[in-house]
């Protein structure tokens, strides 16, 4: 996330109140399309502002709960931003994929191998 250019404590105020106000929108949890209203009225808010770090911050509580629309508002005015969300999409995809072709591998028991329970011997040991 970017670093807050604030110096002064009200500028410091005004973030703690404003993630403060984010994450009272990320609690829409049982309805999206408040939440969605919600994080897309705070992101016309931040992107007022001259702290870029606002709109940043909105765009993460977008992408931890889902609020797709909003992440689609944020990433068309940001090209860059835009390059690498759909290369960590891409890698997620990837992921999910190997995890599919593998996943059955965790349900086999863990055996450590018999020379980790041999114990060494002192004039062996130094």
């Amino acid at each position: 996330m970017a670093t807050w250019p604030y110096t002064n404590s009200r500028g410091i105020t005004v973030l703690v109140s404003f993630c403060e106000t984010v994450s009272f929108a990320a609690d829409f949890a049982d309805d999206e399309e408040a939440r969605e209203r919600e994080l897309t009225q705070l992101l016309e808010r931040a992107e007022l502002s001259d702290k870029p770090g606002l709109a940043d911050a909105v765009y993460d509580i977008a992408l931890e709960c889902g609020a797709s629309g909003m992440v689609k508002r944020y990433l068309a005015a940001r090209p860059e931003q835009k390059k690498r969300h759909e290369a960590l999409q891409a890698a997620r995809e990837q992921a999910t994929a190997v995890e599919q072709e593998v996943g059955w591998a965790k349900s086999l028991p863990f055996r450590k191998p018999a020379e980790l329970n041999t114990p060494v011997p002192a004039e062996d040991a130094g």
